[in-house]
């Protein structure tokens, strides 16, 4: 509650500041591709459209094309609050759908913030420095500045980030309380909501998370589970997502996806070209986060601190979970990085979040709480931190105003 109620009240106040913006510029700076394709499914019907992206009516065009690489999960939400918006209304809401896009940066900064906690307490940090520590994370990562840009985009791989740090909350809790069939339907429910969002960045996030359990802890991993908690989800997510193929081609015989596997070949860079990039040391360089600001001191001090508490977490076996989770946003993002390195370097506002909310675990977190126990719980590293996080929150706002000034138009 206390995280839900910071995370609104950090809501409340971007929007009030650096999202203060008027109807004319959200209308005309939010990507409205979205929205376009919400109004397709609301003038000429979702099931019709099998709920997947279309740009323009499936009757429109005698051999139409729509987007076979999403499932359009992560914008359904929005999809229930235009629909009662055209209502009431008449039209959709650009303001609405800023709102949407913000409030999931919400959550998944929120579960971070109690993760942190979870996390901080288990090494014997008291009750509310814990929850110091959990609000200056969450607030953080909440004010990164590819999470405030992504009031006027979301992505899938932006909301995926919720459920990512959803699963790794709920394994916190069956590696401090023990397994029980209740959070093994839980955790089998977020593994089916992440795939359903985004498959790519879901596939290189489980493998990575179950190489890691198998290489780190074989003895805590049983294999009986993962064909319940991982394996049933997927599939299922992959059998909704064959039914909206289905269900496509059904209404639509002639219809062609925009899918190929050269499509593919050029988001890893193996094809050759060098119009983006010219090998994976850009992915070091923020050319391509166009209007956002660089995030690079915290990339390069949460890095040194991420370290720093998986060493920490080596050399006192007791708290393996910290690794393990700190490691999941390691092993997600650097084979994602080298395998589709074009996508990361042309997209770094799609996929930035999924390592940095690691650092700032590790950097305003899991670092300060090992040198309060290492200090004999003093107090004086939680200030730290505390202060850290304050003037990190607002050093974030000031950059992404000054690159994103608002609209002066009325």
């Amino acid at each position: 509650m206390v995280f839900t109620l910071v995370g609104l009240l950090l809501l409340g106040v971007l929007f009030q500041t650096v999202h203060n913006r008027t109807d004319y510029e959200f209308k005309n700076r939010i990507n409205p591709r979205w929205e376009n394709a919400i109004m397709v499914w609301i003038q000429h019907g979702y099931f019709k459209h099998g709920g997947l992206f279309f740009s323009k009516p499936g009757d429109a065009d005698p051999a139409p094309e729509a987007s076979g690489n999403s499932t359009m999960t992560f914008v359904q939400v929005n999809h229930l609050l235009q629909r009662i918006h055209v209502w009431l209304t008449g039209e959709p809401s650009s303001r609405l759908t800023a709102i949407h896009n913000q409030f999931f940066t919400m959550i998944a900064s929120l579960i971070l913030g109690l993760l942190a906690m979870r996390l901080t307490l288990s090494l014997g940090v008291p009750p509310w420095q814990s929850l110091l520590l959990g609000i200056g994370t969450q607030t953080v990562f909440q004010t990164f500045p590819i999470n405030l840009g992504v009031i006027w985009d979301i992505s899938s791989p932006n909301t995926a980030t919720a459920f990512m740090l959803l699963f790794l909350l709920l394994e916190e809790r069956v590696y401090t309380k023990g397994d029980s069939p209740k959070l093994q339907f839980f955790r089998g429910l977020v593994i089916f909501l992440l795939f359903y969002t985004d498959v790519i960045t879901s596939w290189f996030f489980i493998l990575s998370y179950i190489m890691i359990r198998i290489l780190t802890a074989p003895k805590g991993f049983n294999f009986s589970i993962v064909f319940r908690v991982y394996v049933i989800p997927i599939l299922i997510a992959y059998g909704f997502y064959t039914c909206q193929i289905l269900l496509v081609k059904f209404n639509f015989p002639e219809m062609v996806f925009e899918k190929s596997v050269g499509q593919v070949l050029s988001r890893t860079g193996f094809d050759g070209e060098t119009i983006y990039y010219l090998n994976h040391m850009d992915l070091l360089h923020d050319r391509w986060l166009l209007h956002l600001p660089s995030w690079r001191t915290l990339f390069y001090l949460g890095s040194l601190a991420l370290i720093v508490a998986i060493v920490f977490a080596q050399l006192n076996k007791k708290y393996q979970i910290q690794q393990t989770i700190l490691l999941a946003g390691l092993g997600m993002y650097i084979p994602l990085t080298f395998f589709l390195s074009e996508a990361v370097v042309i997209h770094p506002y799609n996929f930035d979040q999924q390592i940095a909310w690691a650092m700032i675990l590790a950097l305003f977190a899991l670092l300060p709480a090992w040198l309060e126990k290492y200090n004999h719980f003093s107090g004086i590293f939680i200030l730290f931190a505390s202060l850290a996080a304050f003037a990190m929150s607002g050093l974030q706002l000031l950059s992404y105003w000054l690159h994103i000034p608002p609209w002066l138009v009325i």
